[in-house]
């Protein structure tokens, strides 16, 4: 139900259209999936040179478009699977915070809302937007059909 609510008050925010409400919502949305972009970009030696916060209005043919976010690097074939695909991190720590959250943490109802604002927030942080998958796809994709049957591959050997 928290995370219906919370799915609810950001959709509320992200209709009013205006720079303040993209602002606040952006805080806790574009920062994290921004960051994980900008991470990647920086260790797969893409040379990130920026990242940009403040959403950017933009009018095409009697449209608004609004971009929440950007980070800028030298991407090429190879490295451009892996930024694209930066997001899908928040999907792990997610994973792992739902894995262990109440072990550190004693089972009340503060910590349960806290625990569900939290696992709300990776996942839409791991979700790629369009313009990421138009990264992925412009470069290598079939790397990802490689790294993906090397995960089941390595699943089966390692835990045979």
């Amino acid at each position: 139900m928290i995370i219906l609510i919370l799915e609810y008050i950001r959709i509320r925010l992200l209709s009013k259209n205006s720079f303040w409400s993209l602002m606040f919502w952006g805080i806790f949305t574009t920062f994290p999936h921004e960051l994980a972009h900008y991470l990647i970009a920086l260790f797969t030696g893409a040379r990130p040179k920026g990242l940009s916060l403040i959403p950017k209005k933009y009018q095409i043919e009697n449209q608004t478009f609004w971009v929440l976010g950007q980070v800028e690097a030298y991407v090429n074939k190879i490295n451009g699977v892996f930024i694209g695909l930066a997001p899908i991190l928040w999907l792990f720590v997610g994973y792992f915070i739902t894995k262990y959250f109440f072990y550190y943490f004693e089972f009340n109802l503060l910590n349960t809302i806290v625990f569900y604002i939290i696992i709300y927030l990776c996942i839409i942080n791991g979700i790629p937007s369009i313009q990421d998958l138009r990264v992925v796809f412009d470069s290598h994709w079939w790397l990802i059909i490689i790294l993906i049957g090397g995960y089941f591959l390595w699943k089966n050997i390692i835990f045979i």
